[in-house]
């Protein structure tokens, strides 16, 4: 039988476990005056788009009216991986603004 070069112990204090739910909306805006994405990337190679990339700085805020307060920003970009239908990857880091 091997011997473990390791040990183990018991711990010492409880593990904690602390959950938080949060309804957060995002906003995407590709027009407007408040556009938060632009196009940076377009083969157009193909007629679906495919291949079509653009960088984003989209909103989230805590509620779904205008008034609504920015909390974080998801900045990163998005592309369209589909030939045949419309799919798109999307990535982003999620900032947070708010000391909430």
């Amino acid at each position: 039988m091997a011997q473990a070069y390791y040990q183990t112990a018991p711990v010492q204090c409880p593990l904690q476990r602390t959950e938080l739910y949060m309804h957060l909306f995002l906003r995407q805006a590709a027009a407007g005056p408040n556009r938060n994405q632009a196009e940076i990337l377009n083969p157009k190679v193909q007629p679906s788009g495919f291949g079509v990339t653009a960088a984003s700085d989209w909103t989230i805020a805590d509620r779904l009216e205008p008034s609504a307060k920015i909390v974080a920003r998801a900045k990163g970009f998005h592309m369209q991986t589909g030939i045949t239908n419309t799919s798109w990857y999307t990535s982003f880091n999620m900032v947070f603004e708010d000391e909430r």
